[in-house]
């Protein structure tokens, strides 16, 4: 992780905050991946 922080160019911007919506929406992704996980586990798969 610092590698990746000093990687960063002294002039980049600061992050914008997260918002509500993005955390929802990723939230959501993660549910439905591990609806598909369990679906391809319950049907014997890999």
């Amino acid at each position: 992780m610092l590698m990746l922080i000093a990687a960063l160019p002294a002039h980049a911007a600061e992050p914008k905050p997260i918002t509500e919506a993005e955390v929802n929406a990723v939230q959501q992704a993660w549910c439905v991946g591990l609806v598909k996980i369990g679906k391809v586990h319950r049907e014997g798969g890999d």
